[in-house]
């Protein structure tokens, strides 16, 4: 929902003010990155990362390139950004920015799962518990 992850995107950015106090910019950047990114909203993107508005996860995004510069001391240009973004192994930083995971991180839950919706549907079918139509379940039975 809306609320957690705005909850949890107040507790990042009161998380992020915190680590900018350890004045050590290799660890801010490493703390950063390991614990204050996309990270923290995993949870929400693999549930609901179709439906989190572009909005919320454009303000993730800001707060997160504002952490780094802050911890370089200054501005980043949209280049050097869009190289933080890239993966290490492409000689970037690896920070993850939302927008950008939150449809595959949506669709890789889906994927993952369905092997265990479907077991589950081939027990419900086998036990008798749900009348099938039309691959919906309807007039389940209490258990």
């Amino acid at each position: 929902s809306t609320a957690m992850i705005t909850k949890t995107m107040s507790k990042v950015q009161e998380t992020r003010h915190a680590v900018a106090t350890i004045n050590d910019p290799a660890t801010e950047l490493v703390l950063t990155r390991q614990c204050l990114s996309v990270s923290k909203l995993s949870y929400a993107l693999r549930c609901q990362g179709d439906v989190i508005s572009t909005q919320l996860l454009h303000r993730f995004d800001q707060g997160l390139r504002g952490a780094v510069e802050d911890t370089l001391g200054g501005a980043l240009n949209d280049t050097s950004w869009l190289q933080a973004t890239l993966g290490v192994c492409a000689a970037g930083s690896g920070l993850r920015e939302a927008q950008a995971v939150a449809a595959p991180a949506f669709l890789a839950s889906r994927v993952a799962a369905k092997p265990l919706v479907m077991a589950g549907s081939r027990w419900l079918d086998l036990s008798r518990l749900c009348a099938r139509k039309e691959s919906s379940f309807e007039s389940c039975r209490s258990l």
